[in-house]
């Protein structure tokens, strides 16, 4: 009888791998016996056994944060949700437009495949409607979606009710989140005019609230402050910073370059040992926020909630800000401002073609070989 040794396993554990190893009490590996299977040329299989040494390692994929888990849970609860929404709107209008249109929902599901791949029923059709005509008419009346939208609501015209529920599909779909339902109405108030000043305010107060030594006077708050809100680059954080805490490099400065939505490091503001730059518009911002959190701990939490807010309203404001006097009474000032913005990108278009069209053959071509995209563009 073979006799029987010590031996021990030596495991190496790391994030998304293990590495192992059996050895004896002289640390020396220990060999084992290990199956090998053969095929040989006429096709016969033979197996055998082989000595191997006992160690190795095992590949897997590293392990995910609970904040990955979060993130990716709380983005199925959201996709989740505007389906059951989108669905309970199509019941809503699924018995009249079935009256006008019995395809028109399949051509919406439909869409995006061409051809064969399409049902019988709307095989020959158009993404939106049965016909050429009446589809050449609805892009020729609404460009985009947001004409559509502008015009259903300053209108009391009886509209097909195709456009209805395109307009509302749109909204049901990117419809927004209600977070913060406290500050919005008296903040925003009708969004005639997105007021900057009360989140700036209380930015301030809460400024003055967290850092003791902070005595930041509101009464310096003018239209120059404001002017220099809307600019958004970082010189005029800078500025900021020096008008209102005589100090260019300060805290106060990096939680303005964070309101600029720029990148701000408050590893000097804390005293850390490493960097801490968070910005509004970095997708992982709320983990880097729980990570500086839990370092300065819980007490600034408000703090950089005053900071998004004074963030989300210059953002509303550069969007709802409407120069068209035709469109500033509108009703609806998010497709309003939307419909500007699309206006004013098609005359930049028209400007840019007429320039390199009156410019010289070689100037010209020199130019549109930089981009390709560009000259047809042109052409057309």
């Amino acid at each position: 009888m073979k006799e029987k040794k010590n031996y021990t396993i030596g495991l190496d554990i790391g994030t998304n791998s293990v590495g192992w190893a059996v050895i004896d009490d002289d640390f020396n590996l220990v060999q084992g016996k290990k199956k090998i299977t053969e095929i040989a040329a006429d096709g016969t299989v033979k197996k055998r056994n082989s000595r191997t040494n006992l160690w190795g390692a095992r590949l897997f994929d590293a392990g995910e944060t609970a904040a990955d888990r979060r993130l990716k849970r709380g983005a199925r609860r959201r996709i989740a949700r505007r389906k059951k929404r989108l669905e309970y709107l199509r019941l809503i209008f699924q018995d009249k437009v079935y009256e006008v249109d019995p395809n028109f929902f399949l051509r919406l599901d439909e869409s995006f495949l061409q051809g064969g791949d399409r049902s019988t029923e709307v095989a020959a059709q158009f993404p939106l409607f049965p016909t050429v005509n009446l589809e050449k008419k609805y892009h020729a009346s609404f460009p985009t979606v947001y004409h559509l939208r502008k015009t259903l609501a300053e209108s009391n015209e009886i509209y097909d009710i195709r456009y209805i529920f395109l307009a509302l599909n749109h909204i049901f779909k990117n419809r927004g989140h209600f977070v913060n339902q406290d500050a919005g109405d008296e903040a925003y108030g009708d969004f005639s005019k997105i007021e900057i000043k009360p989140e700036f305010e209380y930015f301030i107060n809460k400024y003055n609230e967290t850092f003791d030594d902070a005595e930041i006077n509101l009464e310096d708050y003018s239209s120059e402050v404001e002017r220099l809100l809307n600019s958004g680059k970082d010189d005029d954080a800078k500025t900021l910073g020096d008008i209102f805490e005589n100090s260019r490099t300060g805290t106060f400065y990096q939680f303005m370059k964070l309101i600029f939505d720029l990148k701000a490091n408050f590893k000097s503001t804390f005293g850390l040992d490493e960097e801490a730059k968070l910005q509004f518009s970095d997708e992982k911002f709320d983990e880097e926020l729980e990570k500086l959190l839990g370092v300065i701990g819980d007490k600034f939490i408000d703090l950089f909630e005053a900071a998004r807010n004074v963030n989300n309203a210059l953002l509303l404001s550069r969007i709802l800000d409407i120069k068209n006097d035709a469109y500033k009474n509108s009703p609806t000032k998010l497709s309003a401002s939307m419909v500007e913005r699309y206006e004013n990108h098609a005359k930049d278009l028209k400007q840019l073609k007429l320039l390199l069209k009156d410019n010289s053959s070689k100037e010209y071509d020199d130019f549109s070989t930089q981009s390709k995209l560009l000259k047809k563009m042109v052409k057309k």
